[in-house]
């Protein structure tokens, strides 16, 4: 498969991944958001109805406190509690009392009822057959709603208005508990009192007659346009009249916000209306909480957000590795490539001289003995290099299936260099180069190094001094050493035409010369110096290039110095 197929589908692959992750991104953000807005609400839910219960308590006391009121002295209380009645903060909230007759005449304190409040009340039906229905929003108390009624599916929605419908009840059971316990312990009191004050011998109490006095509970009622009133019907001698109080309603609403101003702090109180879901009614008041936003909860965090991130970072560096990844392997396969190619020409010419001088000397062909003699060195010049093609190929192999350091041993550099110094000489004099060696202080210095491994670098290096320097008129070699802290430095230097800055970048890859460069520079393959540095590192030191201009090329290796351990 070429290069340009591998990368398309590479990208293909990359391109479904990452669809496929945003899709699935978008999908867990939109379940995460209808989760945090279903908890949100369940939460605002569960808020409004602590305030809710706040609010009904608070209320029921008042409404508990005036049906607890007496008959006879209700109406002329006005605005000045009595006992029996409201008292403390509660008397606060309300702003008049009257009693309205079956006639429709308003009576109240003297110099409290005014005109116009008098009219305003008198357009109140004295009947009471409506005050309970027409005050309360329509909210269901059996904890069934017409839509539930209507299907069988079961949702988070209905569940809610079903909570929210029993909560209703109970709090309308319990403020209805406290009215009537009120009015069980005014009754009790008032038979008490009745008791204390007769003398023995009087008669026991009578049953109750067409004259007695049937008083009902307190119920709210909307007094146009935006007022609220606290009505009960009272009977008395079969006639029906009203007994009531009107709520001052601003103090009324800042009393209640200020109750739940800790969890609710921008909490209104609307009229209630029937349907509405955004509403919140009360139970005690025709009144509806709207919660606005409540208090912040810091724990209420979701990972899904920092989770997502995660993994988006992760499939990108997943993609950059396996990007990285297909990159080296075509680049390694495209040297692989270069190498074939530049071993099968190098091995060509080799092999075709061989086998060209081995038929003409097998048939004869060759007279003279001096003749004979070069054609046997050449035959050996050409099995020479390709013994030294198939080794820098076998070392490299080793290398790369084996991390050995090499057989390390400490030996002088003088003693290191001589080992190796005939080899080396001898390949100069084959190309017609002229060796030097200058080891000066260095000679006696300590090198921790593999000799074969050592004498291989420094024969590569001489033998690509010898190809690439031909043409040039110095054509003297020369290895020099320095001392230099914790090391040693050899030096190749030829005054050959030097490197070209191109391929300085590819100097130490393997495999980098490829056919056609190999048919137009001097024989290799490229691997030596790959293998030369290679084989340096391993050994704890390095090899790179020190200077290349148009006067030749110098290349330094670095060696460790001391005692072995």
């Amino acid at each position: 498969m070429n290069p340009r197929s591998s990368w398309l589908l590479f990208v293909i692959g990359a391109g479904i991944a990452l669809a496929s992750m945003w899709w699935l991104s978008r999908h867990a953000l939109g379940l995460a958001e209808s989760e945090a807005s279903a908890r949100e609400q369940s939460r605002r839910d569960a808020v409004a109805r602590v305030a809710l219960w706040r609010m009904d308590t608070d209320i029921s006391a008042l409404i508990s406190a005036e049906s607890a009121t007496s008959v006879e002295n209700f109406a002329r209380m006005g605005r000045i509690p009595e006992a029996g009645g409201a008292t403390g903060d509660s008397a606060s909230l309300v702003r008049i009392r009257f009693e309205i007759a079956a006639t429709g005449a308003v009576s109240g304190a003297p110099g409290v009822l005014e005109r116009p409040v008098a009219e305003r009340l008198a357009l109140i039906d004295v009947s009471g057959s409506e005050l309970n229905t027409r005050a309360l929003p329509e909210v269901c108390l059996d904890g069934q709603s017409s839509a539930m009624q209507q299907t069988d599916q079961w949702s988070p929605q209905q569940t809610e208005r079903q909570s929210a419908q029993s909560d209703y009840g109970n709090r309308s059971k319990a403020v209805k508990r406290q009215v009537d316990n009120a009015m069980v312990q005014q009754e009790l009191s008032s038979s008490t009192s009745y008791r204390q004050k007769a003398s023995p011998g009087d008669d026991p109490p009578k049953p109750l007659d067409k004259g007695s006095v049937v008083r009902g509970p307190m119920s709210p009622r909307w007094l146009e346009p935006d007022d609220l009133v606290l009505l009960r019907p009272i009977e008395r001698v079969g006639q029906v009249s009203l007994q009531g109080c009107w709520l001052d309603r601003p103090a009324l609403d800042a009393r209640l916000r200020s109750l739940i101003t800790d969890i609710l702090p921008h909490a209104r109180l609307v009229r209630a209306q029937a349907g509405d879901p955004g509403q919140y009614p009360l139970a005690s008041l025709p009144l509806a909480l709207i919660p606005g936003d409540p208090a912040p909860d810091p724990t209420v965090r979701s990972p899904i957000a920092r989770t997502l991130l995660v993994a988006w970072i992760g499939i990108g560096c997943a993609l950059a590795a396996l990007a990285a990844l297909l990159a080296g392997v075509l680049a390694l396969g495209e040297r692989r490539a270069m190498f074939v190619s530049a071993v099968t020409h190098e091995l060509r010419t080799p092999i075709t001289s061989l086998r060209m001088y081995a038929e003409m000397l097998g048939e004869g062909m060759v007279a003279g003995g001096e003749q004979r003699a070069r054609y046997l060195a050449t035959i050996r010049a050409e099995a020479d290099r390709l013994g030294r093609l198939v080794e820098n190929v076998l070392s490299y192999a080793r290398l790369e299936r084996s991390s050995h350091p090499g057989r390390m041993c400490a030996k002088p550099l003088a003693e290191l260099i001589a080992g190796c110094g005939e080899r080396l000489t001898r390949r100069c004099v084959e190309a017609g180069m002229e060796l030097t060696i200058d080891l000066a202080q260095a000679a006696s210095a300590q090198v921790i190094a593999d000799p074969e491994w050592v004498e291989q670098i420094l024969f590569n290096l001489v033998d690509n001094a010898c190809k690439y320097a031909a043409s040039a008129k110095d054509r003297c070699i020369a290895i020099t050493a320095e001392m230099v802290p914790g090391s040693v430095r050899i030096a190749v230097a030829d005054h050959g035409p030097g490197i070209a800055e191109d391929v300085r970048k590819r100097l130490f890859r393997p495999f980098a010369k490829s056919a056609r460069e190999a048919a137009h520079s001097a024989p290799g393959v490229g691997l030596g110096l790959s293998l030369s540095r290679r084989l340096a590192r391993r050994m704890g030191g390095e090899l790179e290039l020190e200077a290349s201009t148009g006067e030749g090329t110098r290349m330094r290796l670095m060696l460790r110095s001391g005692v072995q351990v």
